[in-house]
C-alpha cells in the first residue's frame, strides 16, 4: 500500500493527471451540456433523428479504426521509450494508410450498395444529413489520429489543450443554436464538426518536426503490426456492431421516442466512463512501453484501483439516479429510469473489463479478445431481437448489461489461462 500511494503521489502522475482532467473533463461536460441542451429544445422525436445521425458517424469513426489506435498505442509507445523514431515514424503512417483505405471503402459501399439504403435507420434520415456524416467523420477520423500520435509521446499538455478546444467550441455552439427559433436536426449536424477540425489543426502543429514525416515500415514492423492489429481489429468491428445494434434495433423495431429516450439515458450513463477514460491515457501509454516485469505490474495496480473507484462512483449516481435524471434530462425522463439503472450496472462490467482488455493487448494476445466481443454480440443481438419489440429501452438496457457481463466475464476467463505473461492478477 506505501508503495502504491507513493506512486499516485509522484509529480509526474499528477501532473498528467490534471492536465488530461482538465481536456477530458472541459470536453464531456460541454458535450454533455450539449445533449441536455438539444433533447430539451429539439424534444424526443427530434432528437432521436439526431441521435441516429449522430450514430451514424460513431459508426464511421469506429469502422475506420477497428482497433488500429490501440494497436498503434501499443507498439509506438513501446518505440517512443526505447527512442526508435523511425520506426514510430513507420508505424505510424501504416495507422494512417490503414484508416484512410478502410475510411474509402466504408464510404464506397454506403452509396454504391442498396443493402444501405433498404434499412429503415437510412430511410428515417435524410441524404443531406448522411453526406455531413460523412464529412464529420472525416474530420473526427483525423482529430484521433494526431491525438493518438501525442498520447505515444505522452504530451498529455498538448492534448488538454487539443480537447479544450473541441470543449470551448461545443459552448459556442451552444449559444449560437439556443438563438435559432427553429432549429432541426439537419442545422445541428451542419456545423457540430468545426471544432474537432480545428482541434486536428492545433494538434498537428504540436508534433515534434521529424515526426510529421510519413517514412514507409520494414517488414518486422508491419508483420508485429499485423500480429496485434488482426485480433483488434476483429474485436472492435464485434464491439462496434455491438455497441449500435442496439440503436439500429431500436429504430427498426421501435418509436423515435424509444430511440431519443435510450441514447439521452446512454450519454448520461457514459459520463460515469470519464475517470477509467483518464487514468487509461495516463497508465495506457506507460503500460505498453513498459520494459521491465514489475513496472508493468505496477502500472496493473493502478488499472484496478482506478478501477474500483470509478465502480464507487457508478454506484452512487444509482443510488441518486432520480434526482440525477431531473437535474439534467428533465423530469419527463424519470419514467424511465430503470434504463438508466440497468446501463449503469452495465458499465461497472465493462470498468473491470477494461483493465483486463489493456492485459491482454500488452501481452499481444488480441485474438482472445476478438472471440469474447463475438459471443457478446451474439447474445445483445438476440436479446434485442427478443426484448426490443416488448420492452422498448429498456429491453435494450438490459440487453446492454448481460452483454457486457459476457465480454469482462469471457477476458477474465482468458487472462486466468494467460501463461508467461509479464502481468499478473
Amino acid at each position: 500500500m506505501r508503495k502504491i500511494f507513493s506512486y499516485w503521489t509522484s509529480k509526474i502522475i499528477i501532473k498528467d493527471l490534471s492536465w488530461v482532467f482538465l481536456g477530458e473533463a472541459l470536453t464531456r461536460l460541454s458535450s454533455f451540456l450539449m445533449v441536455i441542451f438539444l433533447v430539451r429544445k429539439l424534444g424526443a422525436a427530434p432528437y432521436g433523428i439526431l441521435a441516429v445521425g449522430l450514430s451514424f458517424v460513431s459508426l464511421i469513426l469506429e469502422l475506420s479504426d477497428l482497433g488500429l489506435n490501440g494497436t498503434a498505442i501499443r507498439l509506438g509507445s513501446e518505440y517512443y521509450k526505447k527512442g526508435e523514431v523511425s520506426a514510430f515514424s513507420g508505424l505510424m503512417t501504416s495507422l494512417l494508410l490503414s484508416r484512410l483505405l478502410i475510411f474509402s471503402v466504408f464510404i464506397f459501399g454506403v452509396f454504391f450498395s442498396d443493402l444501405f439504403f433498404d434499412l429503415d435507420f437510412f430511410k428515417k434520415i435524410s441524404t443531406q444529413m448522411i453526406l455531413l456524416s460523412l464529412l464529420g467523420g472525416g474530420f473526427l477520423l483525423l482529430q484521433t489520429y494526431v491525438n493518438s500520435l501525442l498520447v505515444c509521446l505522452q504530451k498529455f499538455k498538448a492534448v488538454t489543450f487539443s480537447n479544450a478546444i473541441i470543449g470551448v467550441g461545443n459552448l459556442f455552439l451552444v449559444f449560437f443554436l439556443f438563438g435559432i427559433d427553429r432549429l432541426s436536426p439537419l442545422r445541428v449536424i451542419s456545423i457540430i464538426w468545426i471544432p474537432p477540425l480545428l482541434s486536428t489543426i492545433f494538434a498537428w502543429f504540436q508534433l515534434n518536426p521529424e515526426l510529421r514525416k510519413l517514412s514507409w515500415p520494414n517488414s518486422l514492423e508491419v508483420n508485429r503490426f499485423l500480429k496485434i492489429a488482426i485480433g483488434l481489429s476483429l474485436a472492435a468491428l464485434f464491439q462496434v456492431l455491438l455497441s449500435r445494434s442496439d440503436l439500429f434495433m431500436l429504430t427498426e423495431m421501435s418509436t423515435l421516442e424509444e430511440v431519443g429516450r435510450y441514447s439521452a439515458h446512454f450519454r448520461l450513463s457514459r459520463m460515469t466512463m470519464l475517470l477509467p477514460s483518464l487514468f487509461g491515457i495516463i497508465l495506457g501509454p506507460r503500460l505498453m512501453g513498459s520494459l521491465e516485469k514489475t513496472e508493468s505490474r505496477r502500472r496493473i495496480q493502478q488499472f484496478f484501483w482506478s478501477a474500483a473507484l470509478s465502480v464507487l462512483i457508478v454506484i452512487g449516481m444509482i443510488i441518486l439516479r432520480n434526482l440525477v435524471i431531473e437535474l439534467t434530462l428533465g423530469t419527463s425522463y424519470i419514467e424511465s429510469s430503470d434504463v438508466l439503472l440497468f446501463l449503469l450496472m452495465g458499465w461497472i462490467a465493462t470498468i473491470f473489463g477494461q483493465v483486463l482488455f489493456q492485459m491482454m493487448v500488452f501481452n499481444e494476445k488480441t485474438k482472445p479478445i476478438a472471440i469474447g466481443t463475438f459471443f457478446a454480440l451474439i447474445l445483445n443481438v438476440g436479446l434485442n431481437y427478443l426484448w426490443i419489440p416488448q420492452r422498448g429501452a429498456l429491453g435494450a438496457a438490459q440487453s446492454f448489461l448481460l452483454s457486457s457481463i459476457c465480454t469482462t466475464a469471457f477476458l477474465i476467463f482468458f487472462v486466468i489461462r494467460l501463461k508467461k505473461s509479464n502481468i499478473s492478477l
